[in-house]
């Protein structure tokens, strides 16, 4: 190999700082943005803010105050009464103090109490850990831990699935010997429904099996889930898509969004001709300031485009729903915007649009093909929708196997997948399978 210099030109691109943030804002959702510029605000003296006319990330009480709320016919005033239903661990602190405890003891069992998770359970090796941390023999930590285990709800602090069950048979039916064993010894046959191997192995009847498996189902395993009173949050769309007479209208809900302007107090200083170190300080923090303007504004246009070819494919969806949702890719969408698939993948990352048919994420418009016997296709989420609908009108006795599901959508509906591919698609959708969906129901 021979040494020596060589001349040799090279394309390559450079990720200037500028150009990252123009990348990084695409892929911001509403939320994001908003705290992005705030932050770009505190940074940079130039920036002056001016906040939408409503006060979106404060408090209820904020929104009640703006017209736009008080003139909402769904505006509930009950909804700003404090909730004073207890929490878990306020509840059990109340039983707690009913029981006329020794002040070192009471506040031992509060130290657990306060440990609890939310769906009140204890780490697994919590009596080693309290042991080591109060100074006390774990034969006394395991007596604290019983009086919290005798609280309500019954199952409260439990250290895994199988002691919670334990703790909630003993309390509730203490005479079902048969549903304890099988809570501490065979909890997997009875996940996998095997009532001849149980009935076997405990020396009962198959009958016996199913009705100590039915008390089991009526337990809760998560008994502190029934204190979660946190309200439902509800995601703000970025877009919306409104039908107007023949056509569809697309919104891009940027009037939230603060609006970046230039702080007067520096004018002057950008229209002389200083050149030390604080006339360039300033030079250098407008250009920021301007290239986030122009980010912001190319991000709008990138996000309007995107929702635009994504109406003209999926119009079918606009009009009747997931079912007439039709194939489409990221590459599809970028090809026909002339960019790169990674453009619009950015776009649509963590983002949602309001639809005629419910509020969606941006990214489940985007569904592989399924080939249909006519030479057609369809998409993978009609295929998934069918699939859920056929086993929510199943017979609770018997049933659909993965492999009868691909039959039926096979002879039924023209559209040939796997038993494979049922099960993966049925996996998504979180549904379990047929033997699992058969225990429910005993």
């Amino acid at each position: 190999m021979e040494l020596g210099l060589f001349q040799q030109q090279t394309v390559k691109l450079v990720m200037t700082q500028e150009l990252r943030q123009a990348i990084s804002i695409l892929q911001y959702s509403r939320q994001e943005l908003t705290q992005f510029i705030q932050e770009q605000a505190l940074e940079n003296p130039l920036i002056e803010l001016e906040e939408p006319a409503f006060d979106q990330g404060g408090s209820d009480l904020a929104a009640y105050k703006t017209s736009t709320y008080r003139g909402n016919d769904d505006y509930n005033p009950f909804d700003f009464i404090k909730d004073d239903r207890y929490s878990l661990k306020e509840d059990l602190a109340q039983q707690a103090r009913c029981l006329n405890l020794d002040e070192p003891v009471y506040k031992r069992l509060l130290y657990f109490i306060l440990l609890l998770d939310d769906d009140g359970y204890l780490p697994a090796n919590i009596t080693t850990e309290a042991a080591e941390e109060l100074r006390r023999p774990e034969a006394e930590i395991e007596e604290i831990l019983l009086l919290l285990q005798k609280l309500d709800p019954p199952g409260i602090g439990a250290r895994s699935l199988k002691e919670c069950l334990a703790l909630q048979i003993k309390q509730t039916a203490p005479d079902d010997d048969l549903a304890l064993i099988i809570v501490e010894n065979h909890l997997t046959l009875l996940a996998d429904r095997s009532w001849q191997e149980l009935a076997s192995l405990l020396s009962v009847s198959m009958e016996e099996a199913k009705e100590a498996g039915s008390l089991i189902q009526r337990l809760n395993p998560k008994p502190g889930a029934l204190y979660n009173t946190e309200k439902p949050s509800f995601m703000q769309p970025d877009l919306t898509v409104e039908k107007a007479e023949d056509h569809y209208k697309i919104v891009l809900h940027d009037d939230f969004l603060p609006v970046v302007r230039l702080n007067p107090f520096y004018r002057s200083y950008l229209s002389g001709t200083e050149k030390n170190e604080a006339g360039q300080y300033i030079r250098e923090k407008y250009k920021q300031m301007m290239w986030l303007v122009k980010s912001i504004e190319q991000r709008r246009i990138t996000l309007t485009r995107v929702m635009e070819t994504i109406v003209r494919k999926q119009r079918g969806f606009l009009e009747k729903g997931m079912r007439d949702l039709v194939p489409m890719t990221l590459k599809e969408v970028a090809d026909e915007l002339d960019v790169h698939e990674s453009t619009v993948s950015r776009a649509v990352r963590g983002k949602s649009v309001q639809t005629p048919q419910g509020q969606y994420e941006m990214k489940s418009f985007f569904t592989s093909k399924v080939q249909t016997n006519n030479g057609g296709s369809t998409s993978s989420t009609s295929v998934k929708i069918l699939i859920r609908d056929m086993i929510k009108e199943e017979n609770m006795k018997h049933p659909l196997s993965d492999q009868k599901i691909a039959t039926a959508l096979k002879t039924d509906n023209g559209i040939a997948v796997s038993r494979r591919t049922v099960a993966k698609y049925r996996e998504q959708m979180r549904i379990s399978s047929s033997s699992k969906r058969k225990k429910s129901y005993l």
